[in-house]
């Protein structure tokens, strides 16, 4: 049996490369439906969404980068979002990135981001350097959250707050 058959991959014909398909899905949400921090989170989503009535989302850090593990959507029509599962780099500008590597050591958080010179900007207000994007993650720990004020998109503004566990350590962003 084939990871083709078992619908994990799927043959692109325009291509010829393989591509996931649908049986992954199926497998990440199982596996997010067991996680204690979705379970915990959801109650505080749906909450959040009701009295906002904005977009929330739950998120966590793999490394450099954030993951969307669980959201709740605007019932605006006009919305942005990310869907569940999307991965991006925790320094392009987001709040939860920021709220995320805020509490980490500044080695740590050096080790996490591309050299200096790579840092592609998404609007004129995305910070681009490592000293700048240091402040920002000391003014969110003096804050004790953190704001994207038009960093990721023109426009979109966002507040990220710290999700700890027993010892205080930072275990996701919402």
């Amino acid at each position: 049996i084939t990871l083709e058959q078992e619908g994990f991959l799927r043959l692109e014909p325009a291509s010829g490369l393989y591509a996931l398909d649908t049986a992954v899905i199926r497998l990440a949400s199982t596996a997010l439906a067991g996680s204690s921090l979705v379970k915990l989170a959801g109650p505080v989503l749906d909450d959040l969404r009701g009295h906002l009535n904005e977009a929330v989302q739950l998120s966590l850090r793999r490394g450099g980068d954030v993951i969307i593990l669980d959201n709740r959507q605007s019932a605006h029509l006009v919305k942005t979002f990310h869907s569940i599962g999307h991965q991006y780099a925790a320094y392009r500008g987001s709040a939860a990135g920021k709220v995320l590597l805020a509490w980490l050591s500044e080695e740590a958080v050096t080790g996490l981001l591309p050299p200096a010179g790579n840092w592609a900007a998404n609007t004129e207000r995305t910070i681009t350097d490592l000293e700048g994007y240091l402040v920002a993650l000391a003014e969110t720990r003096a804050r004790g959250y953190a704001v994207n004020d038009g960093e990721t998109e023109r426009g979109v503004w966002s507040v990220a707050a710290p999700l700890r566990d027993h010892q205080g350590i930072v275990q996701g962003a919402l």
